[in-house]
């Protein structure tokens, strides 16, 4: 695993592992708020250079949060969605020593608009995204939850796509859980 210093310009990057950082950050986010994708990729498609895979949210939901009607739960899952969305940038800046604003368009975009369902417009929007921001920023700044980012990129570069299910085992060695294993198993 290279070793990066924070906070520094780092010449020699390549958008590749910016973009395998930038995944990974919102892979760990994913994990640690505890909700499910599908598969990242660092293969690039139209419109993105990489992707986390999401399930979409139910009908329900969206009506909930459209009306303003949501329950505490669906506030709680908006508000993780967009800390997600957050952590992909912090990770790359953590990564690279500098924001990519271009590459975090659409993670801004949806952010905001998330957002905008509990938050409304102007002061109380920007002061809501600052807050959720920082969420995101605090996580990638924890040493154990960095060292999972680290792992998941690596393993990105390495394979360019993993499930959900691949990338919960990088997470797992990087917070040192040993997989769970039923007794029929554990005797294989």
């Amino acid at each position: 695993m290279k070793q990066k210093t924070d906070g520094q310009s780092k010449k020699g990057i390549t958008q590749l592992e910016r973009t395998a950082y930038h995944e990974a950050g919102h892979v760990m986010a994913h994990f640690r708020l505890h909700v499910v994708f599908r598969y990242v990729t660092i293969i690039p498609a139209e419109g993105f250079l990489g992707c986390v895979r999401t399930y979409p949210h139910g009908r329900k939901f969206r009506e909930h949060i459209e009306n303003g009607d949501y329950t505490l739960r669906e506030r709680d899952r908006l508000e993780n969605d967009i800390v997600i969305y957050f952590a992909g940038n912090e990770a790359e800046k953590k990564y690279c020593g500098r924001y990519n604003h271009q590459g975090a368009t659409s993670d801004r975009h949806n952010s905001i608009d998330l957002a905008g369902y509990i938050a409304g417009e102007g002061e109380a929007l920007e002061a809501y995204l600052r807050w959720l921001r920082l969420r995101a920023r605090d996580l990638i700044a924890n040493s154990l939850n960095w060292k999972a980012v680290q792992m998941v990129a690596e393993a990105l570069l390495e394979r360019k796509t993993l499930t959900h299910e691949e990338g919960r085992m990088i997470f797992d060695k990087a917070y040192g859980i040993e997989p769970f294993l039923f007794p029929s198993e554990a005797q294989k």
